[in-house]
């Protein structure tokens, strides 16, 4: 069975004085129709570009510069906006990270929903208002009859979260996109929306592209884990076998920077260095610079991707291989 979403090789650039950009330098992925794949990666990486440049978001100065975005087997990049329009909110919605900047203060969260509704569902009012209200109450928002006639700004940020799930699963799309929406809630509302998300994948039978920079996260949520770095794929693996044996020596960094109780008080791991901005990146390996087992040829040579078992890492020296020793 083909993928759903298959992305091949896609290049998102900006032009700013003068410079052509790569924020997103040949990615490639796929996800499967019932999977969640988790992309991940500190910020700067590249994650939530790719994600604006699947739906088709990218506004001047930026551009499309190569690849294919097949979704359903339509390839995204060769549609018209009018044809993305009636695609974006009705068979790929999106969940963004921050709600209190994407839902408008301004209007009641019923009359946003209703908008949705109308627009790609061709509900009449009454049917519309009538969806809305059991949206509200599948993502858990109680008293949906009443809370719909509430704005955003009367809602705290867990069931303003909800609310942006209840708008993004109205028209039941093919493909959710999720743009780290729990970054802004602190653990306990975040656990309740992870959990509210994994009910509703299995209800529904979603696809989840979920993007996010925290690895516990990623352990709840994914069923497969690419991780970017520096606009481009450096690993992707089944979850289990990525926690449980990463191969490129940016994974292994990340996983290292996670709070070990068993650690010497005091003592936390970091990567030296930052992500390297889209205007500098360095040349072959773009990790090296950061990277405590780099040698003279990561320098030199960009390291292609590679199958090791169940895994596929860019590296030229992968962990757990001789070529590592």
């Amino acid at each position: 069975m083909a993928p759903i979403l298959d992305v091949t090789d896609l290049r998102t650039v900006f032009h700013a004085e003068g410079k052509t950009i790569p924020a997103v330098d040949g990615v490639s992925f796929h996800i499967d129709k019932g999977e969640t794949l988790c992309l991940v990666g500190e910020s700067g990486s590249g994650k939530s570009v790719t994600s604006l440049s699947v739906m088709r978001l990218i506004p001047p100065p930026g551009e499309y510069a190569g690849g294919k975005i097949l979704f359903e087997g339509e390839d995204l990049l060769r549609k018209t906006e009018k044809e993305m329009c009636a695609i974006r909110g009705n068979r790929i919605a999106m969940i963004y990270q921050e709600p209190m900047t994407s839902l408008n203060p301004l209007f009641t969260v019923g009359m946003q929903l209703r908008e949705t509704l109308r627009k790609h569902q061709r509900l009449s009012a009454r049917e519309a208002q009538a969806r809305a209200v059991e949206m509200l109450g599948l993502v858990g928002i109680p008293d949906p009859g009443q809370r719909i006639r509430e704005f955003p700004w009367q809602m705290s940020g867990g069931m303003r979260q909800r609310v942006m799930i209840a708008m993004g699963l109205c028209c039941r799309p093919r493909l959710l996109i999720a743009d780290e929406p729990t970054t802004a809630l602190d653990v306990t509302i975040q656990a309740q929306i992870l959990d509210l998300m994994r009910r509703l994948k299995r209800e529904l039978d979603m696809t989840i592209l979920f993007i996010t920079h925290d690895l516990g996260v990623v352990a709840e949520m994914a069923d497969r884990v690419a991780v970017m770095y520096a606009g481009r794929i450096v690993e992707e693996a089944p979850v289990r076998v990525l926690f449980a044996k990463p191969r490129h020596p940016y994974t292994r960094g990340l996983m290292d920077c996670i709070p070990d109780p068993g650690r010497p008080r005091g003592q936390l791991h970091v990567i030296s260095g930052v992500v390297p901005a889209p205007d500098r990146y360095p040349t072959g390996c773009r990790f090296h610079p950061r990277c405590p087992y780099a040698r003279p040829l990561c320098a030199e040579e960009a390291p292609p991707m590679r199958k090791l078992g169940a895994s596929s890492a860019a590296c030229h020296f992968p962990l757990g291989t001789e070529a590592a020793s």
